[in-house]
């Protein structure tokens, strides 16, 4: 198996997309489950809740998937989300085992998610948007962004076609780039960036640096 994008959530639980466009999570019973559906991309919010890019187009890019489980206990259907790795019997297990994608509005190629479980991505022309529960914003134009992701306190990281890296504060709309060269870029759970450099080395931050 070629893994392509990796997602971590708070608990250290790896999500995995391999280069065929298949899902797994490693289950809390210690096995790789399959998650139905393709994908090119997934992330995952401090709150738990997970994205993904799928593989059908769209007009601006790829079709947007949210992870969502039925509540068989309080008969709500498919409109609350369960965290697949709170999962203390196998009885449990297969309670959430009926986890399915639901699709949200919007398109793009790469997602984020944020601290309150909304979606950030990459557009087809590589500008990054927000949903704001609502709406679509858009959040940096022009930025010719590649990869992005975003950090516990809602800092966004991107890097661009260039592979230069730039951080946006949370709350803020302007890019400041910090030093470095990445292909990909990923944030740990204390706020600080990790990339994949131009020569494919596994980096982290120093600061505003990688070394």
């Amino acid at each position: 198996i070629f893994i392509t994008r990796v997602a971590v959530n708070t608990n250290g639980d790896p999500y995995i997309v391999t280069q065929s466009g298949d899902t797994y999570y490693y289950s809390c019973d210690g096995k790789w489950v399959h998650i139905p559906g393709c994908a090119i991309d997934i992330a995952i919010g401090s709150n738990g809740d997970v994205f993904k890019i799928g593989c059908d187009k769209r007009k601006n890019g790829y079709s947007i998937y949210k992870l969502m489980c039925k509540d068989e206990e309080e008969k709500k259907g498919c409109d609350r989300y369960k965290r697949w790795w709170r999962c203390s019997s196998m009885s449990q297990y297969k309670e959430e085992s009926n986890c399915s994608w639901f699709k949200v509005d919007g398109s793009g190629v790469r997602v984020g998610v944020t601290n309150k479980g909304n979606p950030v991505v990459i557009t087809i022309e590589g500008d990054i948007v927000a949903y704001d529960g609502e709406n679509w914003n858009m959040m940096v134009k022009g930025a010719n962004a590649r990869d992005i992701d975003i950090s516990n306190e809602g800092d966004l990281y991107y890097t661009d076609l260039s592979m230069k890296i730039y951080q946006v504060k949370r709350g803020n709309t302007t890019p400041v780039q910090v030093c470095g060269l990445a292909k990909a870029i990923t944030v740990g759970p204390l706020g600080h960036p990790f990339i994949i450099s131009d020569r494919y080395l596994v980096l982290a931050s120093s600061k505003n640096c990688f070394n």
